[in-house]
């Protein structure tokens, strides 16, 4: 089993990775830590019981998550917040705020308040932070994502200035993950 390509399949569907959260989440019944990235729960799954999931996942119904359109913008999400860890200097967060992306679409497809869904899981309190508004630089990049998202040109041209980063390099960057999308999604037609 490689370890790394694991991951890395879970990162691109937000169901596999509510799944693994739930899972991870069942073996401490009383001090679960808080989980920052997809690799930091795996890693807490261990890889014995990694490998049990994975064949009960395998085992059931196959899922083609570029089917849902929360999905698809949950990976969006995720691939621009982890390329702009890079502009404003965070390059040791960027699974962290890939991660981030993953989480901010989960009330969506589980139709109950981020808020508690996040708690529930105990995902990391900086990313709670940044998904629920609170002033901090995780937050600032999550509404310019939501900006670029939704084309609100005053706002990003107002993120940007804040945090530095270029308008042209803005768009640049979520049409790069917008282009990483869409090859995941030929990837897994291929297959």
């Amino acid at each position: 089993m490689n370890f790394e390509e694991v991951v890395q399949t879970i990162e691109k569907d937000p169901t596999l990775t509510y799944r693994l959260l739930k899972t991870v989440n069942s073996f401490f019944l009383f001090t679960a830590p808080k989980i920052k990235s997809i690799r930091h729960a795996a890693i807490l799954l261990g890889t014995n019981h990694l490998k049990s999931w994975l064949t009960v996942v395998t085992l059931q119904e196959p899922n083609d998550p570029f089917k849902n359109e929360v999905i698809v913008n949950s990976l969006i999400r995720a691939k621009t917040l982890e390329q702009l860890a890079e502009r404003v200097h965070l390059c040791d967060e960027k699974d962290v705020l890939f991660f981030m992306g993953i989480c901010s679409s989960l009330d969506l497809l589980l139709q109950r308040p981020l808020h508690e869904i996040l708690q529930e899981l105990h995902v990391d309190e900086t990313i709670q932070s940044g998904l629920n508004g609170h002033s901090c630089i995780y937050s600032l990049l999550y509404d310019l994502v939501i900006a670029l998202e939704t084309n609100n040109t005053k706002k990003i041209r107002d993120l940007t200035n804040t945090l530095s980063i270029s308008l042209t390099e803005a768009f640049a960057i979520y049409q790069q993950s917008i282009e990483w999308v869409v090859q995941l999604q030929k990837h897994s037609q291929v297959k």
